[in-house]
């Protein structure tokens, strides 16, 4: 996701307010894609797997996610913490695994 330079503007989507509501929805459900193909990419015996626990989203974009799910008055704020949970759960699971 990197390479193609699409953090400012999910940054910028996901900042504005509720009269951008389709454009936030468009990009959650894109984040929610990227998390999904990334973790699918994990998988133990798949092609091209990732290291472990690596999500494949920048810092910025994470923050700007969990903002949104920190806002009480946000619409969206149960869908960023259920995706927040799923970017979480892998990683609890290996850990989990290793205690």
């Amino acid at each position: 996701m990197k390479e193609q330079k699409l953090d400012w503007f999910l940054v910028k989507s996901l900042s504005r307010d509720s009269k951008y509501a389709v454009e936030k929805e468009q990009v959650i459900k894109l984040i929610r894609a990227i998390v999904e193909i990334g973790s699918e990419r994990r998988r133990p015996g798949a092609a091209n797997a990732c290291a472990s626990g690596a999500v494949p989203l920048s810092s910025a974009v994470m923050r700007s996610v969990i903002a949104v799910a920190e806002s009480a008055d946000d619409p969206f704020r149960p869908i960023c913490l259920q995706t927040l949970t799923e970017i979480c759960e892998p990683s609890l699971r290996h850990i989990s695994r290793r205690s």
